[in-house]
């Protein structure tokens, strides 16, 4: 896993890549780069994840400002890995 507290260039489009966010995050709240870890530590394990995913991406990510699943697919890969 990536670490948090590197510089992230701002490049992708108007809404940012999610490290753009987490440094705005950091920088703009006050939020410490340590509460991103313990946040992670806290996630379901990959099988529940994958499966809390699936259902969401059928049956309610098409209802409002839909997320690509593609690209979120490949960011939750690198989670794991």
């Amino acid at each position: 896993m990536r670490s948090v507290e590197g510089t992230v260039s701002l490049e992708l489009d108007e809404h940012g890549t999610p490290a753009e966010g987490l440094q705005k995050l950091f920088r703009d709240c006050g939020v410490s780069p340590e509460k991103v870890h313990e946040l992670i530590r806290e996630l379901p394990n990959e099988q529940h994840a994958n499966r809390l995913l699936e259902w969401f991406f059928t049956k309610f990510n098409h209802l409002r400002y839909p997320i690509d699943e593609t690209v979120f697919r490949q960011c939750e890969l690198k989670l794991w890995t």
